[in-house]
């Protein structure tokens, strides 16, 4: 899969599912581990970080990624 600007935004456009994720926030790794191995362990996936659950696209903030 080619990650182009249109691509990214036909992912989000077609929501979550068992095979796509969204994570507005990383400010837990053992749950993105765990979702991350989940995806391993199946026919796999994509977790586009900085999308929130409503398809919205605020990105990550330095304080988030605990860079601040």
């Amino acid at each position: 899969m080619s990650f182009t600007r249109s691509n990214i935004k036909s992912q989000i456009a077609l929501g979550e599912d068992s095979r796509r994720q969204f994570k507005q926030d990383v400010t837990n790794a053992d749950a993105l581990a765990a979702e991350m191995a989940a995806f391993a362990n199946s026919e796999g996936g994509v977790i586009l970080l900085g999308v929130a659950d409503d398809g919205s696209a605020p990105g990550l903030s330095y304080s988030i990624c605990g860079m601040d």
